[in-house]
């Protein structure tokens, strides 16, 4: 699953982020991970302008990569376990499904011994 960080924008504000259709998904999560965006957010009278003000600052470029690639190791982490045994296990079910998916809907799957 997909790293999503605490959100710090209020409900109301990431509705009218939304409303707006400036705002994907990814950039109301990026908008409401830092403090210091959210506050100016939640407390603007304008949310959606400050919104917009926030992702024009050069300082949070950083930031937003930082954000993205935070996202993408959240799917592709570098240090995972090996699990050779379970991939096995996987397999032989796999290979057993296409065989015998077609010819009878509703067996159970028992390993082969």
């Amino acid at each position: 699953m997909l790293w999503t960080p605490k959100q710090l924008l209020h409900n109301d504000k990431i509705e009218l982020l939304q409303q707006s259709g400036a705002f994907s998904d990814t950039k109301i999560e990026f908008l409401g991970w830092l403090p210091g965006n959210a506050y100016a957010i939640n407390h603007s009278f304008n949310p959606v302008k400050a919104a917009h003000t926030v992702l024009s600052k050069e300082g949070n470029q950083a930031m937003i990569v930082k954000f993205l690639e935070r996202k993408e190791k959240s799917l592709h982490p570098e240090d995972v376990a090996e699990h050779d045994s379970a991939d096995n296990l996987f397999r032989g079910f796999e290979n057993w499904k296409a065989k015998n998916v077609v010819e009878a809907e509703g067996d159970e799957y028992a390993p082969e011994e």
